[in-house]
């Protein structure tokens, strides 16, 4: 029962957090540019798979919470690890590059900082907690 709430709560951010950088679209685009991580022409294509991401692994971590199959579950948390493991990953490097960029998180101008470590961090000790439930 642990396991399908923090599914469904991780779900839940994951979806919100896709649709609003789909929202503002062109806000999410600066953002990934001032994170400097890629060339000016990769910049749209990662603006736009980010979100695309977030929306299908949302989708899949809700629909697992409620699923009869383990092995989506299973599936759909491993790759919740998997992709919050990358995002904490880059949010160290723009960090140690010591850039004001801006994360792009849930349409806020919030900056890379160390709260937006902190947040990507207690997503990911969530979602190990939904994996070791399991």
């Amino acid at each position: 029962m642990f396991s399908a709430i923090c599914g469904a709560v991780l779900g839940a951010v994951f979806v919100s957090a896709g649709a609003v950088k789909m929202r503002y679209r062109s806000h999410f685009i600066a953002a990934v540019y001032s994170w400097g991580l890629t060339t000016p022409r990769m910049t749209r294509f990662v603006a736009r798979l980010i979100p695309a991401g977030e929306l299908g692994l949302g989708t899949g971590l809700i629909w697992s919470a409620w699923s009869k199959t383990g092995a989506w579950a299973a599936l759909a948390v491993t790759a919740a690890v998997l992709i919050l493991f990358i995002l904490a990953q880059g949010v160290i490097v723009v960090r140690d590059k010591a850039r004001i960029a801006d994360c792009g998180c849930f349409g806020r101008a919030s900056r890379v900082n160390a709260l937006a470590m902190s947040r990507t961090g207690a997503l990911l000790g969530v979602t190990l907690a939904a994996m070791v439930a399991r």
